[in-house]
Formats: C-alpha cells, sequence, structure tokens
C-alpha cells in the first residue's frame, strides 16, 4: 500500500506556507484513477500527485500533472516540493 507515502506527502506539504490548508487527498476506491484524474480536472486544480506503481520503487517517485500545461513528470518526493515551489512563484 502507498497510503502511507500520501499521508507523509500531504503532511510535509502542508507545513509550507503557500500549500498549507490548500490541499485534497482523493483516496476513493470506487473510482479508477482514470476517473479521479478527469474530475479533478474539470474541478479546476493546477496540480495533481498520483501516488501510484513507481511509488513502490526502492527510490518512491510520484506522478505530478501540471494541469495547466499537460505536462506529467515523475519525480522523487523531495523534488515534488521544489517542482510545485517553483511552479507556483515562476507565475
Amino acid at each position: 500500500m502507498v497510503t502511507h507515502l500520501a499521508e507523509e506527502l500531504y503532511y510535509k506539504l502542508n507545513s509550507v506556507d503557500c500549500f498549507r490548508n490548500d490541499l485534497i487527498i482523493d483516496n476513493r476506491c470506487d473510482m479508477t484513477i482514470g476517473k479521479r484524474l478527469l474530475e479533478a480536472r474539470r474541478i479546476g486544480y493546477p496540480f495533481i500527485v498520483v501516488i501510484g506503481r513507481k511509488a513502490l520503487q526502492p527510490v518512491p517517485e510520484f506522478e505530478v500533472h501540471h494541469v495547466l500545461t499537460n505536462v506529467e513528470t515523475s519525480i522523487t518526493e523531495t523534488a515534488v516540493i521544489e517542482y510545485l515551489k517553483q511552479c507556483l512563484f515562476s507565475k
């Protein structure tokens, strides 16, 4: 299971001022990841982080979907935080 990785990333991101209280974990098991991604895009989330199979590797990687640029990147947890900060402040 990768639930603990999602929770760890959530708490690390939530401790950063620019992300505090602006995060959601979608752990609905009754929907496929594709449907959850589609719904998140429709709602208008600027970034979506997927913690899937790659997170089970010796060095876990997370998929970061930058919705506005339609770019998907696989990066480590530390890189997720830096990537999101960079995207947020480069506007």
